[in-house]
């Protein structure tokens, strides 16, 4: 197999003019002195002081002697404690366990009282110790200049003692004229919370709950109650699947609990043992897509076929009955033969999982699961799981009655349907009209603006609770910090509301006393370990239910999905699907500055909502990236910049929820877009687009069209930054050296089981023989191994491209936010980034993943070109900065190969006039900062640190443990923020000189690698190669495709 050629954007791969230039642009060297110091101000070209202001202005480029001026660091007051806590030591970190407003079990890292970081609980047997990026981001909530500070009366703020009276006075009234109540909650399940709302709503003669999600899964149940007879969603379990076939679910994205389904589905993919095979079809270019050994791109509306076919195809194979009246259809290479007999081949050791909110694609999902034996061993509907409790059918119902005027009372539990559910536009006119409504939320937004009364809620880290993700799995959520405004739990004003003056913390301790604690031992221990642990686990024995689907329900369902069916639709035939991004996931979070900036895994697009467009549009079109058009759906008309998306099925468009929002705060609203010509643009809310069919919130819909508007719309695109370019060239490097070749490694698993794969491993060792290193002293170790080398490695097998480790080093390391504008200027500040390349061909490429970030290399150009010593390295192998030396000469960013170093332009953190809507601008913002780590000012080069802050701690953990003056840290006791966080445990770190440690293992592995080693650099971070599970024949059928592309040169 040839080594395949990697590209990370369309103006990559065909070299464009606007690519080639802006990579040269990089660092201009043909800028005259005039130039430079154009603009300057007096106060700039002062340069009477010193050597240091000197070196300013004659080392940076366009501009940067007036950028890079001196600033004055803050001034630090330190108070002591007149009374100290007990449980307080300043400078020492204290950890408790709790649970997220998502219902993710978490560790919580406080310091002198305040939260500052998440990280995932290793003691869950779900979600491991991963953390999803809306995870690692969420405590900045809880930070939100925006939060709700006060209960409101329409827009005015009200003592609670007023806003009880009020609304108990009119419940009071509505229990004694046997009126109806409705609760509309969207918050994960809470057995203690769920009680005390079922106890408040048998108060009333009509009483319901209605779930809801904006992102739902209610077909999904619906489903399994029409073949089990039970309302529920499986539990999945990917760990035991040989074969997965997914239809558009994003289970390692977005899809239900990805968090726990990524550690599962990693499980069976170690290359080193009997590896799963994963097939995924799927209309938009997903990360479990990217992640897949094979994909196969097809329309929404030719899903529902691909199903019916798929299942006779099993059928057929397993001598079972077929659904009747299918029409033959396939997908290219003949992806759904190759799905049934993988399934076939692993029967009870496969699964089939759908993500379309379409409940006739569900059963026959789930009639799939059944012939082939899969529930009980790969999902489990007996013990289900509670991923979420949306019910579409109960919400169209509750709209109807709100209709025709019965509902008295309505009350929104962290509930948001006028943003999010195709019914927004109607409930915003019909809520003006009930009797009472309240939103329980601890942010203002689009439903809550429309109530009479806002009960402002705590953030989940001011809050107690518990959560149940399955049926024998639960969590306790209990607070960290004092709530900072004048909030309440939800759980508080139910029980106030039902004549309850017990504290919810009192009822949650007693609900688990009745209902979780059995019997051994006396419960305070309980209590107290369940509290500690944050997490507690049963034995769950549920009764298995029956699988029942008559055979006129299934053509009931088969015609219902060949609605709308076409094998070749036409060229202008356009399909849009409505998806929920990795960063913004359905919108809650939009008002999040970290999230925001967390650049798409796929398209590498941060700060804006965007239209995706197949190659073969852009091609026929000539739509490129930014071009802004009008869609139009459904009598709904949007305008929105296009972004060209390799893989993307032929007729479909693509357009992520989330965005559009009107009340969500001063950040969110800086997603909007903005006016270009006349025309507002970008921020396009996309449940507009949804719609109510077959009883489901349909995602998808037809009879799009799409038309120019002439103007463009510059987007924060960070595909093609920091490009290896080749200024003798004046092209980026072609065929002759194509340096992707030295930073991609990937094979499949039939070449890497036969030896052929390490004949090339062998190959490469004999080029690297000739590498050398100036640092003798990281080799030779006198004091017998007392020495530390820290490495990384980075499991390319494992990198799923989620973006957890990016906002996990944004909070640890604090990582300024620098603004939409700022990254267009291709000035964004990630220590570590997400590289996406592309391989084959433009229609439907492989992709990978590969998180880039400081190689601590042990022959570092940038220390050899620093002419004021600012990074220096260590004697623990360590690339070092000293922020008070820098000078600002971006000599080193120049040198640095792997494009990883970081120049602060301005003072991001703290200049409230130019980016004034972040949360480091404000005093309740900067709570979230972490004391050990500086903050960095304007003119300052910053990059990775390992983590340093850690190290040190670790070490001085293991001093004290050990009673001596030096001591190592045991081996994992150690974790940069980045790989505590990954959901797959794809980065392994530690002291490479340690034989016996994890990293120094995987060093050792035949598929560990370092990029571009060839140059010498000898870095301290290794990458183990990809390998996908392919026959020789899918294999040689690729290498085809791939030929046909155009490469550089």
């Amino acid at each position: 197999m040839g080594k395949p050629k990697y590209w990370r954007g369309l103006e990559e791969l065909e070299q464009t003019p606007e690519f080639l230039a802006e990579a040269q642009s990089e660092f201009p060297t043909d800028i005259s002195i005039e130039d430079a110091l154009a603009g300057a101000s007096e106060e700039d070209m002062d340069l009477s002081s010193n050597r240091r202001d000197f070196l300013k202005v004659l080392g940076f480029g366009l501009s940067a002697a007036a950028l890079a001026a001196c600033a004055e660091g803050p001034v630090k007051k330190a108070i002591p404690y007149v009374n100290k806590p007990d449980d307080i030591i300043p400078g020492v970190a204290n950890w408790y366990a709790s649970t997220t407003a998502e219902g993710v079990p978490v560790l919580v890292k406080t310091r002198e009282g305040r939260p500052i970081k998440l990280e995932g609980n290793p003691d869950s047997p779900l979600t491991k110790s991963g953390l999803s990026a809306i995870g690692q981001a969420s405590l900045l909530n809880m930070y939100d200049i925006d939060r709700l500070r006060s209960p409101l009366k329409g827009s005015n703020p009200v003592q609670w003692g007023d806003l009880d009276g009020d609304v108990m006075a009119r419940l009071d009234q509505i229990r004694a004229n046997g009126g109806k109540v409705r609760v509309v909650s969207g918050a994960f399940r809470s057995p203690s919370r769920n009680q005390i709302v079922a106890d408040f709503l048998a108060s009333f003669a009509d009483g319901k709950q209605v779930g809801f999600q904006p992102v739902s899964a209610s077909a999904l149940a619906s489903a399994h109650e029409m073949a089990f007879g039970k309302r529920a969603l499986p539990a999945y379990r990917f760990d035991q699947a040989m074969a997965i076939v997914s239809f558009s679910a994003d289970f390692l994205g977005t899809w239900l609990s990805p968090v726990e389904f990524a550690a599962s589905y990693m499980v069976n993919r170690d290359p080193d043992q009997p590896m799963s095979r994963h097939l995924q079809f799927e209309s938009l270019m997903s990360i479990t897509g990217a992640k897949a050994d094979l994909r196969f791109p097809l329309n929404p509306s030719q899903q529902g076929v691909a199903l019916l076919n798929l299942f006779n195809k099993v059928a057929s194979r397993l001598g079972k009955p077929q659904i009747a009246g299918v029409p033959a259809y396939d997908v290219a290479m003949s992806g759904l033969d190759k799905a049934a007999d993988d399934l076939v081949q692993f029967a009870g050791r496969s699964l089939v999982v759908c993500g379309t909110n379409d409940i006739a694609q569900q059963l026959v999902v789930a009639g799939i699961n059944n012939m082939l034996g899969n529930y009980g061993k790969t999902l489990d509907i007996a013990n289900p799981a509670y991923y979420q409790e949306s019910d579409d059918a109960a919400m169209a119902e509750l709209v109807s009655e709100l209709r025709d005027g019965s509902v008295d009372a309505v009350l929104f539990l962290d509930a948001n349907p006028v943003y999010g559910s195709p019914f927004g536009a109607e409930l915003a006119e019909l809520l003006p009209n009930v009797g009472l409504s309240v939103a329980m939320t601890s942010k203002t937004d689009e439903t809550s603006v429309l109530c009479q009364y806002t009960a402002a809620t705590h953030h989940f880290l001011e809050s107690w609770g518990d959560a149940q993700q399955t049926e024998g799995h639960f969590s306790l959520m209990q607070p960290t910090i004092h709530p900072i405004f004048d909030t309440r739990q939800a759980e508080d004003t139910f029980l106030k509301w039902s004549g309850n003056d017990q504290s919810f913390a009192d009822y949650l301790k007693g609900y688990w006393e009745a209902n979780m604690y059995s019997g051994d031992g006396d419960f305070r221990s309980f209590w107290n370990e369940s509290l500690r642990k944050g997490v507690f686990t049963r034995e769950a024995a549920g009764t298995a239910a029956t699988f029942s689907v008559e055979a006129a329900t299934y053509n009931e369902m088969a015609a219902r999905l060949q609605e709308g069916f076409t094998m070749t639709p036409a060229e202008d035939a356009f399909e849009i699907q409505a998806y929920a991004s990795v960063a913004i996931g359905d919108g809650k979070y939009a008002n999040n500055p970290w999230l925001q900036e967390l650049p798409d895994p796929i398209t590498r697009v941060c700060w804006d909502n965007y239209l995706t467009i197949p190659y073969d549009y852009h091609q026929r079109s000539g739509l490129n990236n930014g071009d802004v058009v009008t869609v139009s759906v459904g009598g709904h008309e949007m305008n929105v910049p296009v972004v060209v998306q390799p893989g993307q099925a032929r007729n479909t468009l693509g357009l992520a929820l989330g965005y559009g929002r009107t009340h969500a705060g001063r950040v969110a609203k800086r997603a909007n877009g903005t006016n270009t010509g006349g025309t507002k643009v970008a921020g396009a809310n996309a449940y507009l687009l949804t719609s109510m069919v077959n009883g489901a919130v349909a995602y998808s819909a037809s009879g799009v069209s799409v038309s120019r508007t002439g103007q463009t719309y510059p987007l924060a695109l960070t595909q093609t930054f920091d490009t290896l370019y080749d200024p003798a060239k004046g092209v980026q490097f072609g065929n002759d050296y194509d340096r992707t070749e030295r930073i991609i490694e990937e094979t499949t698993y039939a070449n890497y089981t036969d030896g052929t794969y390490k004949k090339r491993v062998q190959a490469r060792e004999e080029r690297k023989q000739h590498l050398v290193t100036l640092w003798d002293s990281h080799f030779d170790d006198p004091e017998s191994g007392m020495k530390i080398h820290w490495k990384m490695a980075i499991d390319l097998n494992k990198c799923t491209g989620c973006g957890a480790c990016v906002v996990a080093c944004h909070a640890e390391n604090n990582v300024p936010v620098v603004g939409k504008n700022e990254v267009r200027q291709r000035r964004n500040m990630h220590w570590i980034r997400l590289d996406r390349y592309y391989s084959g061909p433009q229609d439907n490429p492989d992709v990978v993943f590969q998180p880039m970030l400081c190689q601590h290399c042990d022959n570092a150009p940038c220390e050899t070109v620093c002419p004021v010593l600012a990074t220096i390295h260590s004697d623990e192998g360590l690339n070092q900065m000293s922020y008070n030396r820098c000078v600002g000469t971006r000599y080193c960013a120049n040198n640095c190969p792997y494009k990883v170093r970081r120049f602060n332009w301005f003072n991001y953190w703290n200049d409230k006039d130019k980016f004034g809507d972040f949360h480091t601008h404000n005093d309740l913002g900067r709570l979230a900062l972490n004391p050990d780590v500086t903050v960095r000012f304007r003119g300052v080069m910053e990059k990775c640190s390992f983590c340093v802050q850690r190290l040190q701690e670790g070490k001085l953990r293991a001093k004290v443990n050990a009673k001596s003056t030096f001591a190592k840290p045991e081996d994992g006791a150690v974790k940069t923020a980045c790989q505590q966080s990954c959901p797959t445990g794809a980065i392994v770190f530690g002291d490479f000189n340690d034989p016996n440690s994890a990293v120094s293992k995987a060093y050792r592995e035949a598929r560990s690698y370092a990029v571009i080693e060839d140059i010498k650099t000898l870095p301290s971070v290794q990458y183990q190669a990809l390998v996908r599970n392919r026959t020789k024949e899918e294999t040689e059928a690729k290498e085809a495709a791939r030929k046909e592309v155009q490469t550089y040169g």
